[in-house]
């Protein structure tokens, strides 16, 4: 994963140095795998271990350096008019398997200007290791690194009946990918498909039949989930991977979709030009509740091997976006945030405690060995 000193500045404006910003990512468990300076910034590659999906984007990134900092994230402004035409109106969805795609959202953009990204955008991505394309695929790929939220952006006048299904692919149904690559599919690998055929392989690649070209107008963003497992079969059996696909492997944050979709289509209309749809169509399963862990203090002491300070601790907690349910003088329990899927035991806890509590800004509080 890259991102550069200035991105996570502007998402954690502690305006720290390079020194400093990779100092405190080493301190909460990031590990370096280069450090490269320019003289308008400077690229920081990490390496992010399977089960840390939350680290797989800059937003991700800059929340650890909050907690450790005291500096509140700052997310970027996701705010657009919507023009008279509503979407339900332009496209509809159907998903045939909300196991394999428990989301699925799709906003309409018309007259739009494809053309060269600005030079700020096309810096961006280099720095990050992409090649810049043009403004929309550039902005999806953009909001892809800064939200960990994959989003793709086909031709809304090359989708025949100009609407998206999610359904598996039919056996011996073929597909050209973005990347030139003919594909035969099984029934196995799902698609994200029109009324016809095949418009790209779900959570790995677009499809070449609806990518966007010089001469695209009108635009259908799509913005889903998918079943890590699934993309994950259909990688090694494709023998495609992608920046897409690695997010959807690990677990994406459905509760962050929406956020992602509306940050993509302000900044498309802000750069590209054109008009936003009224509203989003979705497909969505129920989310059911927050996980809810029990945290004791006496075990935290235990496993630990010091008197941590109760108070200290929850600081800990909260900084990294946990909610404090209920607290009394045992233990205390918490809601865990919908993007840290990892967390679902006392013992997760125990260790999150452990690689923040001590780490934190100056307190009244705090931790004794």
């Amino acid at each position: 994963m890259k991102a550069t000193l200035k991105w996570i500045n502007e998402l954690c404006p502690a305006d720290l140095d390079t020194d400093a910003l990779c100092a405190a990512l080493v301190q909460v468990g990031f590990e370096m795998e280069e450090v490269e300076e320019f003289p308008d910034d400077t690229a920081i590659e990490l390496e992010i271990t399977a089960n840390h999906a939350e680290w797989m984007s800059v937003i991700g990134i800059a929340r650890e350096v909050a907690a450790v900092t005291g500096v509140e994230t700052k997310l970027p402004s996701c705010e657009f008019e919507e023009g008279e035409e509503s979407a339900e109106e332009l496209t509809s969805v159907e998903v045939t398997d909300q196991k394999l795609c428990p989301y699925y959202g799709a906003r309409v953009l018309r007259g739009v200007k494809v053309a060269p990204s600005p030079a700020w955008v096309q810096r961006r991505l280099e720095l990050i290791g992409l090649r810049p394309v043009n403004n929309i695929a550039d902005i999806t790929n953009l909001v892809m690194y800064e939200t960990g939220q994959p989003l793709h952006a086909f031709d809304y006048n090359k989708l025949a009946e100009n609407r998206i299904v999610v359904r598996p692919a039919r056996e011996g149904e073929k597909m050209v990918a973005i990347n030139g690559k003919e594909l035969t599919l099984s029934s196995e690998r799902l698609v994200i498909a029109d009324a016809e055929k095949p418009v790209a392989l779900a959570g790995v690649m677009g499809g070449a039949n609806s990518e966007i070209t010089e001469f695209t107008t009108d635009i259908l963003l799509e913005c889903a989930a998918f079943d890590g497992p699934s993309i994950r079969r259909t990688t090694r059996a494709t023998g495609i991977t992608s920046d897409s696909s690695a997010r959807f492997e690990r677990g994406t944050d459905i509760v962050n979709a929406d956020y992602a979709s509306r940050r993509a289509t302000a900044m498309i209309l802000s750069i590209c030009g054109g008009t936003a749809a009224k509203g989003v169509v979705e497909v969505k399963a129920p989310l059911g509740e927050r996980k809810k862990v029990t945290l004791r203090h006496d075990r935290v002491n235990r496993i630990l091997g010091m008197q941590a300070d109760r108070h200290r601790t929850e600081q800990a907690l909260k900084s990294l976006g946990f909610e404090i349910k209920e607290s009394v003088e045992d233990k205390l329990t918490v809601l865990v945030p919908s993007w840290r899927k990892d967390v679902t035991r006392e013992i997760d806890l125990i260790e999150e405690v452990a690689r923040i509590a001590e780490r934190l800004p100056p307190d009244s509080a705090d931790l004794t060995g």
